[in-house]
């Protein structure tokens, strides 16, 4: 149930859900030791700060039927290393579910996947480049907010809102002649702050 194991700290090593769970429930595993964590693909949901804090965390592969990782999922995750590959299921992201997870180096969001929370991944600094999928209309407020290495980021044209802060602090995202998606409609507060290499001509 909800933070069953919550801030257990000494538990270390790896955890292997078995496969009759079809959720991980909120907070269960939050603070706790674990540096790898297998899951069946019988989860299609990872409940609000299930695996927050687990900062020896270094190694997880997301299940293959995964509809949904809630609000802070996985925030403070900060030793979850390399590359994370969301699968096709995906369809929500929730609020800072991956904020400062910050050597996490690449992710691979699904084309499925339909809605970002806010801060999302907020100070992930090691992520080098991003794809919005195309069914995304809403970048939410903060959402890549001091992603400092990222270089190439990739807007779709369906995107009607972009959020405040959203791409603050992206200081290595090198743009020439940044034109903005044809729907938008609303513009947020220092969404593109000290973007310093943003260049040449902006299509409004």
């Amino acid at each position: 149930g909800a933070s069953a194991f919550y801030n257990c700290q000494k538990l270390t090593g790896v955890l292997e859900i078995p496969e009759t769970f079809i959720e991980i429930p909120q907070g269960c595993f939050y603070n706790t030791g674990f540096s790898t964590i297998i899951l069946p693909d019988s989860i299609t949901t990872i409940n609000s700060a299930a695996f927050q804090r687990c900062i020896k965390l270094t190694k997880i592969d997301l299940p293959k039927n995964l509809v949904v990782i809630a609000d802070q999922a996985f925030e403070n995750c900060t030793a979850l290393t390399g590359d994370l590959e969301f699968p096709a299921s995906v369809t929500n992201i929730g609020n800072y579910a991956f904020q400062s997870c910050t050597k996490l180096a690449t992710i691979t969001l699904p084309e499925n996947l339909t809605s970002i929370g806010a801060s999302a991944f907020y100070y992930c600094s090691s992520l080098e480049n991003i794809k919005i999928p195309e069914k995304i209309t809403i970048i939410e407020n903060g959402v890549f907010y001091n992603c400092s290495k990222l270089k190439t980021i990739e807007i779709p044209e369906g995107i009607t809102s972009i959020g405040n802060t959203a791409f603050s602090g992206c200081v290595n995202w090198e743009v020439e002649n940044l034109k903005f998606p044809k729907n938008l409609t609303f513009l947020g507060a220092s969404a593109f702050y000290n973007c310093q290499k943003l260049t040449g001509v902006l299509e409004i």
